[in-house]
């Protein structure tokens, strides 16, 4: 059992427990279908978001990855990397580009695989998969941690 209730994954996984937090997350099932554009990721949905809009929230694997972009001779050139990052990431990342120390509650990380000091360290995640079974269908939900740093990927569920 991976939350309070049967069928549900505790909110502790995806790193969202917070006094302020909602006691019960609902998000909508999304597939790997294509819109009328080609592009992958389609989920039920309701109210006024135009042909081509999105709503925001989802766990799918295309909700989940957005772009980062970084520009400048402290940063690798003409380099995609796959690895988690998210917000809170960028200040971890720019006071260690200036020498300065990253807080001690800062939640981030130093984004170290984008930076053109990439050969001095040492990049190894370790992915962690969360499978519950409930009546007929597998939930998954798929995260990575980088130290103590620890990203939720995607989510999903298998018939």
């Amino acid at each position: 059992k991976l939350g309070r209730c049967e069928g549900v994954f505790s909110s502790s996984l995806v790193l969202n427990r917070h006094p302020r937090s909602p006691d019960l997350f609902v998000t909508m099932r999304s597939d790997d279908s294509c819109n009328h554009f080609g592009i992958p990721g389609s989920a039920p949905g309701a109210g006024d978001v135009k042909v081509g809009g999105s709503y925001h929230g989802g766990v799918s694997f295309y909700e989940m990855n957005n772009l980062m972009a970084f520009y400048g001779s402290a940063f690798g050139t003409k380099r995609v990397e796959s690895y988690p990052a998210c917000i809170t990431d960028i200040a971890p990342t720019i006071l260690t580009l200036f020498d300065k120390p990253i807080g001690e509650k800062m939640t981030g990380r130093f984004l170290k695989e984008v930076t053109a000091l990439t050969e001095d360290h040492d990049i190894s995640p370790e992915y962690i998969q969360y499978i519950h079974r409930f009546e007929n269908q597998k939930h998954v939900l798929n995260t990575v941690r980088f130290k103590k740093t620890h990203y939720f990927s995607h989510g999903q569920i298998e018939s």
